[in-house]
């Protein structure tokens, strides 16, 4: 059946659709594709997990930097970052309220390291947020990334 699922991006994309029908017919005949799927789903397993048991085991500042950190590096920069991102977005993100967002991102721009106003969020330089000990997904390359 169909899932209901939405997404945000602060950068363009691109949304591809497949017929179901018929990429299982295609994997069916094709091992190769088949383990390409099964690498790719293990990958995610693999972030997902790492990234879960960071959320568990953080405060809402950390949570709060790493997000910040990693919607930064999607944009290809780590230096005078613009992020054009609502703080109830933010909240949505990272799984708390805006109120929660709006003190923890007030408590970071007090001590230097962001700028908050009506247009989203500056960073001067993601290496100077405190984001702690990164997840395992964001410290070590993806699994089966590294192709000999």
């Amino acid at each position: 059946g169909s899932v209901p699922i939405s997404t945000s991006s602060l950068t363009s994309g691109r949304l591809y659709l497949a017929n179901i029908g018929k990429f299982q017919r295609v994997a069916r005949s094709s091992a190769r594709l088949s383990w390409m799927v099964a690498e790719f789903i293990c990958e995610r397993l693999y972030h997902t997990l790492s990234d879960l048991i960071y959320v568990q085991c953080r405060s809402i500042r950390d949570r709060l930097a790493l997000h910040l950190r990693e919607m930064a590096l999607q944009l290809g920069r780590a230096t005078n970052i613009h992020l054009p991102i609502s703080q109830q977005v933010l909240a949505d993100g990272i799984g708390t309220s805006r109120e929660v967002v709006a003190r923890a991102l007030r408590e970071m721009r007090d001590e230097g390291w962001l700028e908050t106003g009506r247009e989203g969020i500056m960073i001067a330089d993601i290496h100077r947020l405190p984001v702690g000990e990164l997840p395992i997904s964001a410290r070590y390359p993806e699994p089966g990334s590294q192709k000999s």
